[in-house]
């Protein structure tokens, strides 16, 4: 391969990783084709690609990018999946697809400056994610607006009760 060749591929790899800031490094070469587009498949509902690297390029274009410390996992035939909402959107999808497909292996990952072996990849599979979050939130401020509209739904029930009761008491003794 020429060097403009490896240039081209490391400068690809370099525009790819502008702007993230994590990814999960797979090795999915031992899956069907019909598993491979069905791990595409589920990668891409999530706004989650999925790229091939060439590693002793990868690992120029992850040190150009300040990925430290990935070169070393690059053994293999590897991929990286990456975008969507981040590392843990990312590592839920991955381990859900490595356990319903056997062949997937998980090598590692990147988050925060820092690399992850696959059971950090695991561990942040298991965290909330963005939409977890947002929702646990939603659930905390209009949890306590719910109850006093119950409690004030429950006041007027009881006062509407108690005003029927004295009307039909005025109206039997008049």
């Amino acid at each position: 391969m020429s060097r403009a060749m490896k240039a081209a591929i490391v400068g690809q790899i370099r525009q790819t990783l502008e702007g993230q800031d994590s990814l999960v490094l797979v090795d999915e070469s031992k899956l069907t084709v019909e598993e491979n587009q069905t791990l595409r498949e589920e990668l891409r509902k999530e706004d989650i690609r999925l790229f091939h690297l060439r590693n002793r390029l990868a690992g120029i274009a992850f040190e150009e990018q300040g990925f430290q410390g990935l070169k070393d996992l690059l053994a293999g035939p590897v991929a990286m999946a990456f975008g969507g909402e981040g590392a843990i959107a990312i590592s839920k999808i991955v381990m859900e697809q490595a356990k319903k497909l056997k062949a997937l292996k998980v090598i590692g990952g990147f988050i925060d400056g820092k690399v992850i072996d696959p059971a950090g990849v695991e561990t942040l599979s298991k965290m909330p994610g963005r939409k977890e979050l947002q929702s646990m939130v939603l659930q905390g401020f209009f949890g306590p607006v719910s109850d006093f509209h119950a409690s004030m739904e429950n006041l007027f029930t009881e006062v509407h009760g108690l005003l029927e009761a004295l009307e039909t008491k005025k109206t039997e003794e008049g």
